[in-house]
């Protein structure tokens, strides 16, 4: 009988005691039998008490304290695992039943070339439905990566010995420490793809949360810049022109107009022909700022329709 590898199913909390509840019933009901937990507590107000982890599969709780963000609890979920494979759930996350055992076993048929395995995921606002996204399995995953954090966490498994060589999740960054991580990851190998809706997601709409986001953007940048500066004319130009408009965006959401103007503004230097880069210019000078919601509530239609695949307060 061939043995099925271990996996650590790793789900970093903070303050959210219902969404944990849910987010281990998921883990609770997966079909893969090889399967252990390990919540990280990070620094929660009302510390998670160990009975709430104590059931059937193994379950381990660590708890951080004060709290070190979540590539740090991440991390930390990482070091107590004893699975050679690696699943990562937020809390405010849920895993469908056969989540784990799909993506095992395309990781498995995929051979060791390959880093990891992902699945589809859809987005819900306080239950309702806001979009889905399926894998495309054509992509090229270095050059999808250097346009959008396409890889949620909660839709990906990984080989442990993958994630340590690709140096696990900068805890440096405020936001966007997944997205890091996969970057380096697609620089030694590629991810097996699972076309199917396996995992629920939570959209969180908060101010404050788009302000990191707007720093974190930055953060990103930097990284990603210095890749983007290897690649030909045409295609450098393009995603230097999407960034800028990315950044546009969640400024002008932010109330930061004058900032989101030069923004676009650079974007369309970028791109002179790009007529929704100019369009953007001159409906922001006009100070016509509802069309800044109205740009939102066109994108987010388009999503439902599997138009893209990051939340509306991130894409232009």
């Amino acid at each position: 009988m061939t043995r099925l590898p271990l996996v650590t199913a790793i789900v970093p909390t903070r303050d959210r005691p219902a969404s944990l509840h849910r987010a281990l019933a998921s883990v609770r009901s997966q079909t893969y039998p090889a399967l252990e937990i390990v919540v990280v507590d990070d620094g929660s107000t009302q510390p998670v008490e160990p009975e709430v982890v104590a059931d059937h599969p193994p379950t381990r709780l660590v708890r951080l304290e004060p709290s070190r963000g979540p590539g740090a609890a991440r991390n930390a979920g990482v070091e107590a695992a004893s699975g050679e494979l690696l699943a990562f759930l937020d809390d405010d996350d849920e895993w469908l039943p056969a989540s784990v055992e799909r993506r095992v076993n395309a990781l498995i048929e995929a051979g060791p070339s390959f880093a990891g395995a992902q699945c589809g995921w859809e987005m819900r606002e306080s239950g309702d439905l806001r979009f889905s996204f399926v894998p495309d399995p054509d992509r090229d995953l270095q050059r999808t990566l250097l346009r959008r954090p396409s890889m949620a966490p909660s839709s990906v498994l990984i080989r442990k010995s993958a994630f340590i060589e690709a140096g696990g999740f900068d805890a440096s960054l405020s936001q966007y420490e997944d997205w890091d991580l996969w970057l380096r990851v697609a620089d030694r190998y590629d991810v097996t793809l699972v076309p199917e809706l396996l995992v629920r997601r939570e959209l969180h709409s908060d101010r404050d949360l788009r302000a990191i986001r707007l720093y974190a953007r930055q953060q990103m940048w930097e990284r990603i810049g210095p890749r983007i500066e290897r690649l030909d004319p045409l295609e450098r130009r393009s995603l230097k022109a999407h960034h800028l408009a990315e950044l546009a965006f969640i400024q002008s959401e932010l109330g930061e107009y004058r900032a989101a103007r030069r923004a676009l503004a650079a974007a369309w230097l970028q791109q002179p022909w790009s007529l929704r880069h100019a369009t953007g210019i001159a409906r922001s000078v006009l100070g016509n700022t509802s069309l800044w919601a109205s740009a939102g509530k066109v994108k987010r239609v388009l999503r439902r329709n599997g138009g893209g695949v990051e939340p509306p307060v991130l894409s232009w």
